[in-house]
């Protein structure tokens, strides 16, 4: 429908703004046209290959899409230009641990575990995970107990 919608705007000779553009795409991707939705993200990028919502976004898609290998590298492409974006290195994990890539993982979850963020508290579960699923029973323990404590206690934890 973003394609067809997007042909007969600029076959009318109308340009769609950036803007425009990325809103289309977001709506096609809530609405699971995941391939009307990279279409959208992919010429958001092809205009501005910095565009970190675009490029997120297509992580997304592709985590949903079951392909977490090419989610790892888009959202690689996204800390390259946002090194310290929360939301980016959780899903940069999320992605890994999708491909069985605890030990990549890792790194990143114990990285945002110690910004203070509203994700502090799901990158320490997470790196409690990872501590488990590659052998690190011991530090699991040691980052997972203190969890039990808090008042936000997870029941995964």
């Amino acid at each position: 429908m973003l394609f067809l919608s997007l042909a007969l705007i600029l076959y009318q000779g109308q340009t769609v703004s950036t803007e425009e553009l990325f809103a289309s795409a977001s709506r096609a991707l809530q609405s699971k046209d995941y391939v009307q939705a990279e279409v959208g993200f992919r010429e958001v990028l092809r205009r501005e290959p910095g565009n970190l919502g675009a490029l997120g976004n297509l992580g997304v898609l592709y985590v949903r899409q079951n392909l977490p290998a090419k989610a790892v590298e888009i959202y690689q492409r996204a800390l390259r230009l946002a090194p310290r974006e929360p939301g980016l290195i959780l899903n940069l994990g999320l992605a890994y641990m999708k491909l069985d890539a605890h030990a990549k993982a890792k790194p990143l979850f114990a990285q945002l575990s110690l910004q203070q963020s509203p994700r502090q508290q799901q990158a320490l579960e997470l790196l409690g995970i990872c501590q488990l699923q590659t052998g690190d029973t011991a530090s699991a323990v040691t980052t997972l107990e203190p969890l039990l404590a808090g008042p936000q206690a997870s029941p995964g934890v």
